[in-house]
């Protein structure tokens, strides 16, 4: 489980990066939009880091795959209140929903 923690960390880092790197003008002009997509980058990359350098979740790593699910969460359900739908705003939502899961499994351990 630890490395399916580590590889949807990961990814989920990776997606929301290109979308801060391919959206900077908009996220610029938008401070607050800015702000969380930084704030989502720092809580995958935070879960990344643990997922690589610890042994097994404990609460830390629960904690911050609750967050990043949340967070994931609250900006699917922001998307489809305002009729966005299209496949990159589930991929964030799955990645978070596999990370959750893959840190509760290992957890349990």
């Amino acid at each position: 489980m630890r490395r399916l923690l580590l590889a949807a960390s990961v990814a989920g880092a990776i997606d929301t990066l290109s979308f801060v790197v391919s959206r900077r003008r908009a996220l610029l002009a938008n401070p607050g939009r800015g702000v969380g997509s930084l704030v989502g980058l720092g809580l995958w990359s935070a879960l990344a880091a643990d997922a690589a350098l610890t042994r097994r979740s404990g609460p830390r790593t629960l904690a911050l795959a609750a967050a990043v699910g949340l967070g994931s969460a609250g900006l699917l359900a922001v998307h489809l209140r305002g009729g966005v739908r299209n496949p990159r705003i589930a991929v964030g939502s799955g990645l978070a929903a596999v990370a959750l899961a893959a840190a509760a499994l290992d957890a349990r351990a």
